[in-house]
């Protein structure tokens, strides 16, 4: 299971320093290979944001999970995702409308933004953490181009996402990518070495005691 706990996460402070200060103007790709840990990052960026303050926004993390995610009800997915997060039932509910589309869920973000309970002199800003986003490689063109206007056009100052997964399409038959030049992409590496160390050691302090040697064995 991907990593929730602060106290067990090592390893990706520079890479979260990162993402956060761009989250505040630019929406994020982030990029590495199966079981690397990019669902774990997403959870952890989704509890500093709940902290998190920047350029006058107030950052409102919303997890969405793709995987397995049919086209058809990739929109009322997202609503079900943004209903839950901002306690908005009707938005929760989504999936359960079978023709919920993309100009459905266009008006109930504009009907559901301005009701989040917002401190003064903020602005809310939603932050959609996409994972799996490979799932939209095997989605048309149309509905790539759909959710790439949600940024672009209607929500631009509200809407932000940071996606994770192995690679998203470049190129489309007969047409550009939706998603050229719209990412900022970041690398998701294994660990350092004094990372994995500490993933070793930390957690057990107290508990078990390991020895330099032992350390070593299970860092390889």
């Amino acid at each position: 299971p991907p990593v929730l706990d602060p106290n067990l996460f090592f390893g990706r402070d520079a890479l979260l320093d990162r993402v956060l200060a761009t989250v505040p103007n630019n929406s994020l790709l982030l990029l590495g290979e199966r079981r690397i840990g990019k669902t774990s990052l997403l959870h952890q960026l989704r509890l500093r944001l709940q902290e998190f303050e920047s350029g006058g926004f107030y950052f409102v993390p919303v997890y969405v999970d793709l995987q397995g995610t049919p086209e058809h009800g990739f929109f009322s997915t997202l609503a079900e995702a943004v209903g839950e997060a901002i306690n908005d039932p009707r938005m929760a509910a989504a999936r359960a409308d079978n023709n919920y589309d993309s100009h459905q869920l266009v008006r109930d973000l504009r009907r559901a933004i301005p009701t989040i309970d917002c401190p003064e002199s903020k602005r809310v800003k939603l932050v959609l953490l996409i994972d799996e986003i490979d799932e939209l490689n095997g989605y048309s063109y149309r509905t790539n181009q759909k959710l790439r206007g949600l940024f672009m056009r209607g929500f631009a100052d509200q809407l932000v996402a940071v996606a994770a997964g192995v690679g998203i399409a470049r190129q489309w038959e007969h047409e550009g990518s939706p998603w050229y030049n719209f990412f900022e992409e970041l690398e998701v590496g294994p660990v350092d070495l004094p990372a994995a160390k500490l993933l070793v050691t930390k957690p057990l302090n107290g508990v078990i005691a390991i020895d330099d040697e032992a350390v070593e064995l299970l860092v390889r």
